[in-house]
């Protein structure tokens, strides 16, 4: 009976100190994956230029300690160079596993990764590779994963533009609001003083971009059918949560060419244009129901 009880006591014992190990973690894992915690750091104390923290995957860990993986690693990792821009460089990151005996307590790792702080002193692209050794002293360290992450300049981590809807223009139909931001991960839209409860993807490919913001990855878009709100005059706004700013309001006209039908169905026609968009030039537009305007067919 005492040591069912014993028993019991241990498996409890587990089960809560797994449920609260995981329930703590910090980190966005996913196996066979470099996390980096924020994906596009800046600075963020006196000393660096930026701090981020990479997060690598270890092949065994268990929480009560027989077969822990030992990371054999600094705790802080800088990466200086003194290259004329585009900056940037390698960040290795290397972890040995019980191969040293040494406790890694200068951080904190759950059941499926090792977190490890990096400082950066220039903004640029960098590589991050991970490598792994096996139980034996003697192994070589192997590349295992390998990843790019771009750092931005504090001072262009608010630099965007809104480039769909434009001022005093006119939207009707199915569009996009779209643009580009050094930062587009935490993107929202105002319309008319009302936050939309979805955040703006962002990410897409913009070379343009890359001298203002160090990368390219900057396009954000956001699809909008325009005939679902009232017609007549609207204001949009771009916002950020991180980093923190406000844009400028943009206002715009709206047109709801089936007032008060919000999706026209069923239709099929072509209009002439004569004089456009050159002189002696003649344009065809055909209606589009799958994006409820009008689509350029031919010009001669």
């Amino acid at each position: 009976m005492q040591a069912n009880r014993v028993a019991f006591l241990t498996l409890l014992f587990v089960s809560l100190l797994l449920s609260a190990g995981l329930a703590r973690s910090q980190y966005d894992y996913y196996p066979n994956k470099i996390v980096v915690i924020p994906p596009l750091p800046v600075a963020n104390g006196p000393a660096d230029f930026a701090q981020f923290t990479v997060v690598v995957p270890v092949g065994a860990v268990r929480f009560l300690g027989d077969t822990i993986v030992q990371p054999n690693v600094s705790p802080i990792v800088h990466i200086a160079y003194n290259q004329s821009p585009p900056y940037g460089g390698v960040i290795d990151i290397k972890i040995a596993q019980d191969t040293d005996g040494i406790v890694f307590t200068a951080q904190t790792y759950d059941a499926t990764g090792v977190p490890v702080l990096v400082a950066v002193r220039s903004p640029g692209p960098y590589t991050i590779n991970y490598y792994a050794k096996s139980r034996t002293v003697d192994d070589p360290y192997v590349l295992r994963l390998s990843t790019g992450i771009s750092v931005i300049a504090p001072s262009n981590t608010h630099k965007f533009a809104l480039e769909n809807p434009q001022p005093n223009s006119y939207q009707s139909g199915i569009g996009v609001i779209s643009g580009w931001a050094c930062m587009p991960n935490n993107l929202r839209v105002r319309m008319d003083s009302v936050l939309l409860p979805i955040r703006v993807p962002g990410g897409g490919p913009r070379e343009d971009t890359r001298a203002t913001c160090g990368h390219a990855d900057t396009g954000f878009g956001l699809l909008i059918n325009y005939n679902d709100m009232m017609p007549g005059q609207h204001m949009l706004r771009l916002e950020s949560s991180d980093p923190s700013y406000v844009g400028a309001s943009v206002s715009f006209t709206v047109t709801v060419p089936g007032d008060p039908l919000r999706f026209l169905t069923g239709l099929n026609t072509e209009v002439n244009v004569p004089g456009f968009p050159l002189t002696g030039k003649t344009t065809t537009l055909i209606w589009q129901q799958s994006i409820q305007n009008f689509s350029i067919k031919a010009t001669q």
